[in-house]
């Protein structure tokens, strides 16, 4: 069990010096089947320590234990009130005045306005309806220059009620290994993509995994599952397992294009008939959404020199200002 302000270092982008420590909970009886991966909680327990020189390990056996819902704001801001009434003419006029204004100290307004949408779409549709059921979109974006789309998405992340952002170090989905207590028994390690329960997980270029996890990906996006088999010798059982569990998240994905497009015959090529390097055509199909985010040059460098250059000072006068608060708490209402 980890404290929930610990997800806000998965996303990538929070700056900060405090180091959280998991925590080692023990359930007993009816309490067993109180809780799940990737979920919030709040627990009530009796903490306890074993001395093992030369560590000292603690847990909680837990008493008590609620699912917790964080408390969110029940308006948008001024601003965006102001906007919603001079746009009130129009049902695109909203939507597109806060695209053209989103990450304009990552992107300048008018450049991946379509992706910007899209990412702010995605973060809106991330909710549970009153059957339990989760929605979600999956977004694949196809690049020759991936660098600008990936920290478009990673300031996109922190607008999530819950980004991780996944790091190729790390298990992307849930893992096994053997616990630490001396029990013999499985410990399961939940991944990035069970730690974005409710959120997004971005998963970054996909030109840098191999086959077997490219093929693992494709696998989760059409099933909104993953399986973990725990075989029953290796950890004390009689039995073989076989455990399901629900992915309820929405995954960013990034294609390089550059080399593909020096082969490609055509500039204009249709998305469908491209080729993707080392995406599949399977595993694109998997994805809700996927979006060619062409190359325009020249207005990059510029908006990089103004930033350095005007630094504090907004670039863009003409555009309205809105904070990164105010787009993460729009999202949050506009989910419902």
């Amino acid at each position: 069990m980890i404290h929930v302000r610990a997800l806000d270092l998965l996303s990538a982008h929070q700056q900060s010096s405090l180091r959280y420590q998991s925590v080692t909970l023990f359930l007993r009886d009816e309490l067993c089947n109180s809780m799940r991966i990737g979920r919030l909680y709040r627990v009530l327990g009796i903490p306890a320590h074993v001395h093992q020189w030369p560590n000292i390990t603690w847990s909680v056996e837990a008493n008590s234990v609620k699912p917790w819902e964080p408390e969110y704001p029940h308006k948008v801001s001024v601003s965006f009130q102001q906007l919603l009434n001079v746009t009130s003419s129009s049902r695109w006029r909203f939507s597109a005045v806060l695209t053209h204004c989103f990450a304009l100290n990552v992107a300048p307004p008018g450049l991946y306005n379509t992706l910007k949408l899209a990412l702010l779409l995605s973060l809106v549709q991330n909710r549970v309806d009153e059957k339990e059921t989760f929605h979600n979109l999956d977004l694949l974006a196809v690049t020759t220059d991936s660098l600008i789309l990936d920290r478009l998405m990673t300031y996109s992340l922190q607008l999530a009620s819950r980004g991780v952002r996944h790091q190729a170090s790390g298990e992307m989905f849930a893992s096994l290994s053997r616990d630490g207590h001396g029990s013999g028994s499985a410990n399961i390690h939940a991944g990035s993509s069970l730690l974005a329960t409710g959120g997004v997980c971005m998963l970054g270029d996909l030109g840098g995994y191999k086959k077997d996890k490219l093929d693992a990906i494709q696998s989760v996006l059409e099933s909104s599952s993953v399986s973990l088999f725990i075989p029953g010798k290796k950890y004390g059982e009689d039995a073989d397992q076989q455990i399901s569990f629900p992915v309820l998240c929405s995954f960013w994905a990034l294609a390089d294009q550059s080399d593909a497009s020096k082969r490609s015959l055509r500039a204009d090529a249709v998305l469908g008939t491209v080729d993707l390097g080392p995406v599949s055509s399977q595993l694109a199909d998997a994805f809700g959404l996927i979006l060619q985010c062409r190359d325009v040059g020249g207005e990059q460098p510029l908006h990089t020199l103004q930033q350095a250059v005007h630094s504090g000072k907004p670039l863009y006068p003409s555009c309205w200002d809105f904070t990164t608060q105010d787009y993460q708490e729009a999202c949050i209402i506009l989910k419902g």
